[in-house]
């Protein structure tokens, strides 16, 4: 049974660091698209925005699934606790991301903000 709960653990590890990395991307590319006045860039990442709310979805899914079938001990529970508050998070840089974007994308026509 403890196997079984440290695969499942390792899945939503990793599951955390791929939506982590797809979250980075878009991130960067915003602030690219911000900072260059690239608009072509900025529309770039409205199709990794939809793969950020599917990693949501699939990572809530692997916390309740662990929550309800492994019955994990409590430092177990604070490691999925704590994955579920990443997630929650990560998913709101995501979206702040696309806010970018679509100000970069109305800001197209005009100079590109100075960068301290």
């Amino acid at each position: 049974m403890q196997q079984h709960l440290e695969q499942d653990l390792g899945g939503l590890k990793s599951a955390i660091i791929r939506m982590a990395s797809s979250v980075e991307q878009v991130v960067r590319d915003a602030l690219v698209g911000l900072t260059k006045a690239r608009p072509d860039r900025a529309q770039s990442f409205f199709q990794p925005e939809d793969r950020i709310n599917a990693f949501e979805v699939e990572i809530d899914n692997l916390v309740i699934d662990l929550l309800a079938l492994r019955q994990p001990v409590v430092a177990d529970l604070r490691l999925i606790l704590a994955a579920l508050k990443i997630n929650n998070d990560l998913e709101r840089i995501g979206d702040l991301a696309v806010n970018i974007a679509e100000s970069v994308l109305s800001l197209q026509h005009h100079r590109p903000p100075a960068v301290p």
